[in-house]
């Protein structure tokens, strides 16, 4: 059973609208991929999952077929997801500057809202040092923006919309 907002399809969507509003030559990276060097771009973007949290309970919904017996079960839950953005290189303060304007915008919000996925919130971000491979220090600012969605589970369900009932003598069929 696979979520309708998978987690590859969340960071495809950000990096895509983050695109949009970098400037030209600015990468954009998923994190944790082993064995992969820090970007050789001067300025670039480290996207990171950092979790999930359910915000109500499962709503479930019946998929009646033509015969009228359910044949799948969809579970929908309001999520929110949080991921972290480490905006790196010597126009990071500046293109931190963008994101944060950009995230708080409707620009966000109108890009995002066919996917499913909707821009809630950002922290404000904070400068923290970043020392690479090289042992140089870099400019690095760090935010978490939380986006909500309404993701479903599909499963396959079987159903009966009739059963016979009937009695047993329990003592004769069972016998003590």
């Amino acid at each position: 059973m696979t979520p309708s907002l998978t987690e590859p399809q969340i960071t495809a969507l950000l990096r895509a609208w983050l695109l949009t509003i970098m400037p030209s030559g600015v990468d954009i990276v998923i994190a944790q991929n082993n064995r992969v060097p820090e970007p050789k771009a001067d300025n670039y973007i480290v996207i990171t999952p950092l979790s999930r949290r359910q915000l109500g309970t499962n709503v479930i919904l019946w998929d009646e077929s033509t015969g009228g017996n359910p044949t799948t079960q969809d579970n929908t839950v309001s999520t929110s997801i949080v991921m972290q953005l480490d905006l790196h290189g010597a126009n990071a303060t500046d293109n931190a500057q963008v994101f944060l304007t950009l995230f708080r915008s409707d620009y966000a919000w109108d890009y995002l809202k066919g996917s499913g996925l909707f821009p809630d919130y950002c922290t404000d971000g904070a400068q923290m040092p970043f020392i690479n491979g090289e042992n140089q220090y870099e400019t690095r600012w760090v935010f978490n923006a939380v986006f909500d969605a309404n993701i479903t589970v599909t499963m396959g369900q079987q159903f009966a919309n009739a059963a016979n009932v009937g009695l047993i003598e329990v003592d004769t069929v069972y016998p003590p």
